[in-house]
């Protein structure tokens, strides 16, 4: 750890960038939110069928993976030993995953899905076609399709620093992929992205998990759940 030092030509872009972000919101905020929610919908409105389509192949490679010859690759090498047991593995990967998000949305998803299934469907909101349509739709938004996710980075980021000797750091989950592998720039505009969106990603957690906190409190204790108390 005593050999730790701070990539600047990582580190200053994305705190710039963050640092710009949260000006811009306390200068601003009523433009911070038009911008972020109109970016946000035009997002989902033209690449949607992106996310959708990277989802299912990613969930596709790791069937590939487990059932190829590649799963019987060992991380670290032949002669790598494992620090835990498979089941605190698991453990730690469940207790992990589980976050904010899921902590809200698992509940608050089917309902939504229920009051307000999609138009195109013709379903009425709040009948028993409504409630199996609500409960499939988040079985597979927070079950298989976000765990390949999980699963499909975090092989390409191990294989690449413990089998591929790459730097640590997430440019090396690309190692496996690209050709020119000695290109510093590729693996610091990886890093840079990444890491912002690893900090914004976080922040939203932890505010959508304030949330949670301020309107049970307030529930419980009669307590408006507005700025202060957030």
């Amino acid at each position: 750890m005593n050999n730790v030092r701070i990539n600047y030509r990582v580190f200053l872009p994305v705190f710039l960038l963050l640092l710009g972000t949260i000006v811009f919101s306390l200068v601003d905020n009523e433009g911070f939110v038009a911008l972020t929610t109109g970016l946000y919908y035009w997002i989902l409105d033209k690449f949607g069928w992106m996310f959708l389509l990277t989802t299912f192949i990613m969930l596709m490679v790791c069937v590939w993976l487990a059932f190829s010859p590649f799963g019987k690759t060992k991380l670290g090498g032949a002669e790598a030993k494992p620090l835990m047991s498979k089941r605190n593995w698991f453990a730690i990967t469940v207790c992990t995953t589980i976050a904010a998000g899921i902590v809200f949305w698992g509940a608050a998803e089917p309902i939504q899905h229920l009051l307000y299934p999609p138009e195109s469907l013709g379903l009425v909101p709040g009948s028993p076609e409504a409630a199996i349509f609500s409960m499939s739709t988040i079985y597979m938004h927070w079950t298989f399709l976000p765990y390949a996710i999980y699963t499909l980075t975090g092989v390409m980021f191990a294989y690449g620093y413990y089998n591929m000797k790459r730097n640590f750091s997430l440019g090396a989950a690309i190692a496996p992929i690209i050709k020119n592998q000695d290109n510093p720039w590729i693996n610091t505009l990886v890093d840079i992205l990444c890491v912002f969106a690893l900090v914004a990603g976080l922040a939203a957690s932890l505010g959508m998990g304030v949330l949670n906190i301020s309107g049970g409190i307030g529930k419980l204790t009669g307590v408006d759940p507005g700025t202060p108390l957030c």
